[in-house]
């Protein structure tokens, strides 16, 4: 029985120490993926502790727009303060983990790429390179086989970073070499 008290205060610290940990008011969906995704709780306990936090003032609902924001409220703050040591090192090593891995993904260039026929042996492909879900370039290209077409666009899926990079040094490049 003791040990089933400490586990629920122990998991409702860690949900405390997300929140805060988010700088920010965030979804229960946000939540839901971080926890699950670390294999922290299942979805319904999670759930019952999200709800118990808010009914006891540790954490405040926000209601923006049409969604609904969790906020770490001061009496949760207090209370984490007091006893955040009691979380275990390992979850936080995870939940640190994960996050430093879903900024990595944001800041990942990534490549899309769409081509039509305009002739038996003549493709125009344009690619668009994004970060961030914002555009920063769109090529247009002629080709003249299917071989280049599938090469360059196996090339800017596999090495969007790469391929994005070295186009805009050379746009960038000084030098005049003609």
């Amino acid at each position: 029985m003791l040990n089933n008290i400490i586990e629920l205060a122990d998991n409702k610290l860690l949900i405390l120490y997300i929140v805060k940990k988010l700088k920010h008011p965030c979804t229960n969906t946000y939540i839901t993926d971080i926890v699950l995704n670390n294999n922290f709780l299942n979805y319904f306990l999670l759930q019952q502790y999200l709800n118990d936090l808010v009914e006891s003032n540790y954490l405040l609902l926000i209601n923006s727009k049409d969604e609904t924001l969790y906020k770490l409220a001061p009496r949760g703050k207090k209370i984490l303060e007091m006893f955040q040591n009691r979380i275990s090192q390992f979850k936080i090593d995870c939940f640190n983990n994960y996050m430093n891995s879903l900024e990595q993904k944001k800041q990942e260039i990534t490549a899309q790429t769409s081509y039509s026929k305009i002739k038996p042996n003549n493709f125009l492909l344009e690619i668009s390179f994004n970060k961030n879900d914002s555009e920063l370039l769109n090529l247009k290209l002629s080709l003249n086989s299917k071989e280049e077409l599938d090469s360059i666009i196996k090339n800017c899926k596999n090495n969007a970073g790469i391929t994005y990079n070295l186009i805009l040094s050379h746009l960038l490049d000084q030098k005049n070499d003609t």
